[in-house]
């Protein structure tokens, strides 16, 4: 719900150009379809920090902040000689001698830092960052990644000196030498000898000791609802604890045609809140009545560009703005520490994380011929010696997905809500890398823990969101990128050699209809990228990113560009910052 830029200086000279940064920030990062709260500036002997629109759930304590929630009673949080708490949380704290930031061992919300000569900055925005720094320097790093992916890609930033906090990390300031140490706990999956039933009374007792350890007012919270196992889960759990339900909100979005659809997310969650006696809202995410570029715009301003995922937001972010304004305080999420996806070979582990390269795409393969840098996968994502694939997989997980692609889909919620993740709790995922290959995969233990305390109530199939290629199919959307990728009256990051040929193979389709991916479809995709390089043997040509979804990624860099070069106040329409 709320944003934190929090400033560290050697110089007192300098406290009127960060205040002015903060206030420049205080007008830009926050969405505009909500009237957000006066901006919280606290400042003490060479430290000043801004809140942006906050609120009560924030704790906060002799100067130091924690965005988020912990799971227990850790009242020693604020105090630098003592451990992380666990939690989900970004976390800010220090003294006279040093200053410290925090992830969660998910890594579940994302933590940013500069530092150089004069400043140390942690925030939970770039952009706030960037007002705070004045200037902007574009990683050219994250554009192979943005056409490939719909993301920044691993540990990338939008400028090429803002640091991307690790999961289960911090970043310690010496504020007498001005050096910055950051710590990070392993993330490696070793299993320990015991039974099934051991391991299944090992991850029961560690789900059950961190929902114990919620600390919120279930009036004042929600419970996003699907039909699947991941947000069942949770209401089991609760309902394991003994929490009254009645007084927790389910809550569900999607097209309003997937009410009446047998197997979708929507039909089932309904039932399954009937089962238990809770009150239940269902938010339609269909097209907003507001224009295409309010709706985009807004998206990338509240997910600051990170991802592409665009469908559920279709709505204009009118049901995250009605929660806000009803004063919600949060919502406890499912996203968990299991990967469902097959273990194959590296490639197609990568791919299936989202983490896949430009030259696995045939209308990607040639991106270095447009000027665009050449993709690199960083060392530590590398396979390791003595690793099983299985455990390479979860280990991307939890290295990749999670710090890359989920936070990132909290930043689009946390502008208007506070998220706690309880199955992604430190307990929760130090438990689950000490279970055996068999019990990971496919969720097979954490399956069968929900089926335990599970109604009979069957499990959905099917989404309840409109996919990217329906949304960028359309008319109104087409016409709406050519007219953006095409406009002389702003930046662009990419050569109008590139420009053109994205736009030359746009397609308008407003008849699909979302369904199941093909036989074919889906063979490709499970298929290992070491056997698809003999495509042309095997008679399988690559498969393309659709180019209505490629143009949007290329409009959203090219808008987050223009955004961060105007939070740094050097715009200057005629300059041009292309790779």
């Amino acid at each position: 719900m709320s944003k934190i830029v929090y400033v560290c200086y050697r110089n007192a000279e300098l406290l009127p150009t960060i205040k002015a940064g903060i206030a420049h920030a205080s007008t830009r990062i926050l969405p505009d379809n909500i009237s957000p709260n006066k901006t919280k500036v606290i400042e003490k002997e060479g430290v000043i920090y801004a809140i942006f629109n906050p609120v009560d759930s924030i704790i906060e304590a002799d100067g130091n902040v924690l965005l988020g929630g912990i799971y227990g009673n850790d009242k020693e949080w604020g105090k630098l000689e003592q451990p992380i708490p666990d939690g989900s949380f970004a976390l800010f704290r220090g003294n006279d001698t040093s200053i410290e930031v925090a992830s969660d061992a998910a890594g579940s919300r994302s933590v940013w830092y500069y530092n150089d000569d004069e400043l140390f900055i942690a925030s939970t925005s770039q952009r706030a960052i960037v007002c705070v720094i004045g200037n902007f320097q574009l990683n050219k790093n994250v554009l192979p990644w943005i056409l490939s992916t719909g993301s920044l890609g691993p540990s990338n930033s939008w400028d090429s000196r803002i640091k991307l906090l690790p999961p289960d990390s911090s970043a310690l300031l010496n504020r007498f030498s001005w050096e910055v140490n950051v710590k990070s706990q392993t993330i490696k999956f070793n299993p320990t000898v015991a039974s099934d039933d051991q391991y299944e009374d090992s991850l029961m007792k560690s789900l059950l000791k961190t929902f114990r350890g919620l600390n919120i007012d279930f009036t004042k919270w929600i419970l996003p609802l699907s039909g699947g196992y991941d947000s069942r889960g949770i209401l089991c759990l609760l309902n394991k604890i003994g929490a009254n339900l009645n007084k927790l909100t389910a809550v569900t979005w999607g097209l309003n045609q997937s009410l009446t659809e047998v197997s979708n997310d929507a039909y089932v969650a309904k039932k399954l809140a009937d089962y238990f006696e809770m009150p239940h809202k269902y938010y339609s995410t269909d097209l907003s009545d507001e224009s295409i570029e309010t709706i985009f715009n807004r998206f990338i301003i509240c997910g600051e560009g990170r991802i592409d995922h665009i469908g559920g937001y279709l709505d204009g972010f009118r049901i995250w703005k009605t929660l806000f304004e009803d004063n919600v305080e949060g919502i406890i999420r499912g996203d968990v520490s299991f990967s469902e996806k097959p273990a194959i070979s590296y490639d197609s582990i990568r791919s299936l994380q989202g983490m896949a390269l430009c030259e696995e795409y045939a209308n990607l393969e040639n991106y270095e011929s447009y000027g665009i840098p050449k993709q690199v996968i960083p060392a530590h994502l590398a396979p390791q010696s003595g690793e099983s694939i299985t455990a390479l997989r979860d280990r991307l997980y939890h290295q990749f997905r999670i710090p890359t692609i989920l936070a990132s889909l909290n930043d689009l919620k946390l502008s208007y809500v506070e998220i706690l993740n309880p199955l992604l709790s430190r307990e929760v995922l130090y438990t689950t890398r000490q279970l055996p290959d068999t019990l990971r995969s496919g969720k097979v233990l954490f399956k069968k823990i929900v089926n335990s305390l599970s109604p009979d109530v069957e499990y959905a199939t099917q989404g309840a969101n409109a996919e990217k290629k329906t949304v960028f199919q359309s008319i109104a959307v087409v016409n709406f990128l050519k007219k953006e990728l095409t406009s002389k009256n702003q930046q662009t990051i990419f050569s109008d050699e590139f420009i053109d040929y994205v736009l030359s193979s746009l397609k308008v389709n407003e008849n699909i209809v979302k369904g199941n991916k093909t036989f074919k479809q889906r063979l490709i995709k499970y298929t290992p990228h070491w056997l698809l390089r003999n495509r042309a043997r095997l008679g399988v040509p690559k498969s393309n990113v659709d180019f209505n979804v490629l143009a949007f990624r290329v409009y959203m860099a090219i808008k987050m560009n223009q955004l961060l070069h105007e939070d740094a106040n050097e715009l200057k329409l005629e300059d041009n910052y292309s790779v």
